[in-house]
């Protein structure tokens, strides 16, 4: 959606269906995927390999960043590509870029790295900006919190109320993330647009430049 409001048609693809998916959509493998015909790419594979977690689990996971990179470089030199993942990936990554949603205005301290082979400038943090606006409460991901997802800053959720967190957490989180078309499941693997309108507008900029 990111991509979308700043400027780009948007083509999407998924090993596995996206009913949720506002754009064109295609279920397919992106390691097979042809790359032709597009004038940027931008990817987020699969973060459950690379993040801390991965040590508990006897489960293997795709780690496909460097698959991916080296796709674009072979099949697709030159053209503007970006690898989106988790702040545990970014060992794997080169010269990664990092987001976080609080400088982006958002109730999210959700930090991502973007890996770019165009000059893509950072989003830091600014927690305190989310701690001196309250009352509210901001979704952190399960692992860091108390389990439902979110940490106490202030007295009310997200647009007040005296609502059990439980019984609203996908609100929440919608309102948070700035997302309303999908499911709660789907959120907790999600990035927010404002992340992608951030890498958009500089991807968009990187674009044009590149065509002259």
């Amino acid at each position: 959606m990111g991509l979308h409001m700043a400027g780009f048609e948007v083509h999407s693809t998924d090993i596995e269906p996206q009913p949720n998916n506002p754009f064109h959509f295609r279920q397919v493998n992106a390691l097979t995927v042809d790359l032709s015909g597009y004038e940027a790419y931008h990817v987020s594979p699969p973060c459950q390999g690379y993040t801390r977690l991965r040590h508990l689990s006897t489960k293997e996971h795709p780690m496909l960043i460097g698959k991916m990179r080296e796709r674009f470089r072979t099949e697709a030199p030159g053209v503007p590509y970006v690898i989106e993942n988790v702040e545990d990936a970014q060992d794997f990554m080169e010269n990664p870029t990092r987001v976080c949603g609080s400088g982006l205005g958002l109730r999210v301290r959700r930090h991502r790295m973007f890996e770019t082979n165009w000059d893509l400038p950072g989003v830091p943090c600014d927690h305190k900006w989310q701690d001196l606006h309250k009352p509210y409460k901001i979704y952190v991901g399960k692992s860091r919190t108390d389990g439902l997802g979110y940490r106490q800053s202030g007295i009310q959720p997200v647009h007040g109320g005296n609502h059990n967190v439980g019984g609203n957490s996908h609100f929440l989180k919608s309102v948070a993330m700035g997302i309303d078309w999908m499911t709660e499941h789907e959120l907790n693997e999600a990035v927010p647009p404002a992340y992608g309108l951030h890498v958009g507008r500089h991807m968009m900029a990187e674009v044009l430049r590149r065509r002259g």
